[in-house]
């Protein structure tokens, strides 16, 4: 996250105005913006976050549209958002509403991320696919999406170990593909294999639960996991997660209830959990359900 943010920094140094981020959530990519360029004045908008504004960075807690987006006023230097457009069920029509409030010959960019389809289908990383998703986007289609709203894409780049696209853009034509072909050949030769995969799952979980079994991860991909393979939560005795927003939170309260085993929803986590639980000298067996 934090190359993103000297990313967004770098490519606006040279320009006046504040940088918004659409989904601001609770402000922790804001809060990273403003700690690198303390001179700059940064906008949010989200209807549930209950981060307070301060002097430099103004919260807007209501949805960006044509009505709200004057609330943004003054120059802009760039526009961000991360996670947003996968969560709507109109894509293209937000991001023409984006587009509709810049000026035809406005210089700055404007940043998206979103996981990458690709990644989820390699990976056969089932629990990557959960309702709250209304759209999933390769290179391809997130480059024509951003056409047809009228932003040329300059750049789509894979980063957070490649599960995420991070895409450049600014106000122009630059017309895509229509289809990305290549996706479909993979979409097919996953879905083969996701009924033997759920099979092993359910083995590995009942294998585990004997000497007592957590998730970590209480987020999408460990809630739908749960979810899916242990319905009547007979075999899985908690889920871990850092996040203060979650119940029942903490590592040790999970060794107090005989958790040995762990599966960690995101491989990318995996080093910085084995650390911490040694930190805390809880020998849990680590397991990752994602990745190669």
């Amino acid at each position: 996250m934090r190359e993103r943010a000297a990313n967004v920094l770098e490519r606006s140094r040279a320009l006046d105005g504040s940088i918004l981020e659409l989904g601001c959530g609770q402000g922790t990519f804001l809060d990273m913006l403003g700690i690198t360029a303390p001179e700059r004045t940064f906008i949010g908008f989200d209807p549930s976050s209950r981060r307070a504004s301060t002097q430099r960075i103004r919260i807007e807690r209501c949805y960006f549209d044509r009505g709200t987006a004057r609330r943004g006023n003054g120059a802009i230097a760039a526009v961000v958002l991360r996670h947003v457009i996968e969560h709507l069920p109109s894509p293209v029509d937000f991001l023409m509403t984006i587009r509709a409030t810049l000026p035809d010959l406005w210089p700055g960019r404007v940043f998206t991320e979103t996981p990458t389809a690709e990644w989820i289908l390699d990976n056969r990383a089932t629990c990557d696919f959960f309702y709250e998703h209304c759209n999933y986007f390769t290179k391809q289609t997130l480059e024509f999406a951003l056409s047809l709203a009228g932003l040329a894409c300059s750049s789509v780049d894979l980063v957070f170990d490649d599960q995420y696209l991070w895409a450049e853009s600014s106000v122009g034509s630059n017309p895509a593909p229509m289809r990305d072909q290549a996706i479909v050949g993979k979409a097919e030769a996953a879905a083969s294999e996701f009924s033997s995969m759920e099979a092993k799952q359910r083995q590995l979980i009942d294998d585990l639960s004997a000497t007592g079994l957590a998730v970590w991860g209480a987020g999408a991909k460990g809630v739908t996991f749960a979810s899916l393979l242990d319905p009547d939560a007979s075999r899985i005795q908690c889920l871990i997660d850092v996040n203060p927003q979650k119940q029942s939170r903490y590592a040790q309260e999970a060794w107090k209830l005989g958790v040995r085993s762990v599966l960690v929803m995101n491989s990318n986590y995996l080093n910085e959990i084995r650390r911490y639980t040694e930190t805390l000298k809880l020998p849990f067996h680590l397991s990752p359900m994602d990745g190669p």
